[in-house]
């Protein structure tokens, strides 16, 4: 176990005038009346302040919160970084109130332990309802659309601070308007219809028909269901089935698989060809999710229809403030100014401008002039609507303001399903295993013989128990709904 405070690794000796001057200039950096000695604990996994510039960064944000006036800083603590031994670490330093604040973890599929969950529902976690409600919290509150509380929601309780890497309502149906013109009767509800408007056109020479980049989680949550685990959940009536067995999807899988004998449509990779082919609007219609500065350049030239989105209980990257710490009130302040407040999350992310990064054009690099692509960070403090962006990446521009313009849309279904968490005891190995059968057939429709593909995909399934994984869900599902 590491504690990783604000002052950084101690300067070595050196004969070296040069060096003996940074090391001055380091210990001017560090010294107490720069930064607040009453120091926030933030527990981290530990891999993660191994290889981020975390440790490193508070530094830089300490010395800015005590220049503003904040009587804290921030002083990040390592344990044990998977499954159920990140739970256990995490819970020892909750229960001792050696820790303030932590990550719920970053759940991982082939983990059996999901530790967010089982966190959340262990009650050691302020409960921020009441807070959110306050004066001081209406501004945390405000860095969330109001569904994405929801998704951290248990049990009627906000117990965690969502994640601000999540992006919800990307997909996108893309039409050029030089071959559609700027009127198309397209309302995203039923890809079928794409079908009726790109048969009333045609194409110029060298035009591909549909450029399809939408992943086989994107066409069920399109169709209104939840994919995890080798399983789709109806969010409407809570249903659990096969993904190769529910019609709906089954069906669009088979339309896709029509066109793809037609060369109608080709399916995308995010490599320079595709990017090329979108630069230079090589397509009729494109079927995607990625906003980057790609999308940004072509935009004008199309008429954008927002496909249809849901939301469901996500709980994997939030961060939780200990409820039987001494230091709630600093713990709050401070993740209400990280998650709002861009002097603030830039410092903890990038580091300090002109000393660990530099800006071009809008975008961040380091100080040789590479990409300073910070996603670790960001992944496991949930810290990004407010950070700045580097090349290549999704929302280049006001990102906050992008992402929230997408939520509340009539494109958003409704659930029935937000608050219900499985309870994997007893089957978690099923299921995993589940998921890695599904996940080698979600390409099935690129395949010469679909229906082959279809029954191989089926038989595997039923091979790997998807029958008893099914029910087992849809009792739990029937249970908690009851209540």
């Amino acid at each position: 176990m590491f504690i990783f405070t604000a002052c950084g690794s101690p300067a070595t000796k050196s004969n070296s005038s040069k060096k003996l001057n940074e090391i001055d200039t380091q210990k001017n950096e560090n010294k107490d009346e720069n930064i607040s000695e009453n120091k926030i604990v933030w527990v981290l996994p530990e891999e993660f302040i191994k290889i981020t510039k975390l440790q490193d960064n508070t530094v830089y944000l300490n010395q800015q919160l005590k220049k503003d006036g904040y009587n804290f800083s921030v002083a990040f603590k390592g344990v044990s970084g998977t499954g159920n031994n990140y739970y256990k670490d995490v819970m020892k330093e909750m229960k001792n109130n050696t820790a303030d604040i932590a990550s719920l973890g970053l759940d991982a599929k082939e983990e059996r332990v999901k530790p967010s969950v089982k966190l959340i529902k262990s009650g050691v976690f302020l409960d921020l309802n009441n807070y959110l409600k306050s004066a001081e919290g209406k501004k945390l509150h405000s860095a969330f659309h109001d569904k994405i509380w929801d998704t951290v929601k248990i049990n009627g309780e906000i117990c965690a601070i969502p994640s601000q890497t999540s992006q919800d309502g990307t997909a996108f149906a893309a039409f050029n308007k030089k071959i559609f013109g700027k009127n198309i009767a397209f309302d995203g509800s039923s890809i079928q219809e794409l079908n009726d408007i790109l048969n009333k056109v045609k194409l110029p020479k060298g035009t591909n028909g549909i450029l399809w980049q939408l992943a086989f989680r994107d066409i069920c949550e399109q169709l209104g269901y939840v994919y995890e685990n080798g399983v789709v959940t109806d969010i409407k009536t809570g249903v659990v089935s096969c993904p190769f067995e529910t019609p709906k999807i089954v069906n669009c899988l088979r339309l896709l698989h029509k066109w793809h004998q037609e060369k109608k449509i080709v399916a995308l990779d995010v490599d320079e060809k595709s990017k090329s082919m979108i630069s230079s609007m090589k397509f009729a219609i494109w079927m995607g999710y990625t906003r980057d500065e790609v999308f940004e350049r072509v935009r004008d030239n199309m008429k954008i229809v927002q496909l249809p989105y849901l939301f469901f209980t996500r709980t994997s990257g939030s961060t939780g403030v200990n409820k039987i710490s001494k230091k709630k009130s600093e713990a709050l302040q401070l993740l209400s100014l990280l998650y709002t407040d861009s002097k603030y999350a830039n410092l903890l992310i990038h580091g300090k401008k002109g000393k660990t990064y530099q800006l071009k054009n809008g975008y961040v690099y380091d100080m040789e002039g590479n990409v300073k692509s910070e996603y670790a960070e960001t992944f496991i403090t949930g810290i990004y609507d407010y950070i700045y962006p580097w090349e290549e990446e999704e929302f280049p521009r006001n990102r906050a303001k992008e992402k929230r313009s997408l939520l509340g849309t009539p494109a958003m279904q409704k659930s029935t399903l937000m608050g219900f968490v499985p309870d994997l005891t007893g089957f978690d190995d099923k299921m995993i295993k589940l998921y890695e059968v599904t996940s080698k057939y979600e390409e099935i429709w690129q395949k010469k013989d679909f229906d082959s593909a279809l029954a191989d995909a089926v038989k595997a399934c039923n091979a790997s128990e998807s029958k008893k994984v099914e029910k087992e869900l849809n009792s739990q599902i029937s249970k908690w709904r009851s209540k």
